[in-house]
């Protein structure tokens, strides 16, 4: 005979097949939860970094327009590999920035379209539709998920 307190030792030694499906699936889930919100803050990132890099753009091409008395003339639609921008011996681009998702120079967003030595305007596609300012895109056949900027003079 066992004693009682030996059975009842014996019966709670371990974990039910019920619990550990309950806990393996908890834990599934919240493994999906954290990795949705991780790639979401990921393309937040992303996203940020084009607008700023965007900003830094303009202001380079507002200085231009204001040492040279234009805006720097267009080589191409798209410019990862542009050469620095120089008016009367003053660099004031370094390097045309490239994607943050872009590897080695493949798949470059950043566009530049209708630029002249009055006007520009440079874009880049977000990922997150909520930070493109469609509405203000330039002469773009597909404005959607665009994120420009204009010349301010």
């Amino acid at each position: 005979m066992i004693h009682p307190q030996l059975k009842q030792l014996l019966r709670t030694r371990g974990f039910t097949l019920i619990e550990l499906l309950v806990s393996i699936s908890i834990i599934a889930i919240l493994i999906v939860v954290i990795s949705v919100s991780f790639t979401k803050a990921q393309k937040s990132g992303r996203d940020q970094r084009r607008m700023d890099d965007l900003k830094s753009i303009q202001s380079a091409a507002e200085q231009y327009y204001f040492l040279g008395g234009g805006y720097p003339p267009a080589i191409g639609y798209y410019r990862p590999t542009a050469s620095a921008w120089t008016v009367n011996g003053q660099i004031v681009l370094n390097k045309f920035p490239n994607d943050p998702k872009s590897i080695n120079g493949v798949g470059i967003t950043y566009a530049v379209t209708n630029i002249t030595t009055n006007s520009y305007c440079i874009c880049a596609t977000v990922e997150n539709t909520a930070n493109a300012n469609s509405a203000d895109a330039c002469d773009f056949v597909n404005p959607s998920n665009k994120f420009c900027i204009k010349n301010q003079q």
